[in-house]
């Protein structure tokens, strides 16, 4: 049987960006988000054997959550 995995993307992107500390390379180039997205799926496929990784994304404007939830992500920073 084949395995599926959906990543949140912009959450993961998030909590890598302000979970790990600001990595840089020597040009000065912020590399912590790469650094964690490398490690994530790393260790996803060492973990969890999955046949298809799909990364979902937020669409442009609004969406229904905001609908349903006015205040969905309404305490949420501006993405860096």
């Amino acid at each position: 049987m084949k395995t599926i995995t959906v990543i949140d993307t912009f959450a993961f992107f998030f909590r890598s960006y302000f979970a790990l500390p600001p990595l840089k390379n020597s040009e000065g180039f912020p590399t912590g988000l790469l650094t964690g997205f490398v490690n994530f799926i790393h260790q996803l496929q060492k973990e969890h054997a999955t046949d298809y990784i799909v990364f979902a994304l937020d669409s442009e404007g609004p969406t229904f959550r905001k609908e349903l939830y006015p205040e969905y992500k309404a305490n949420r920073p501006a993405p860096p």
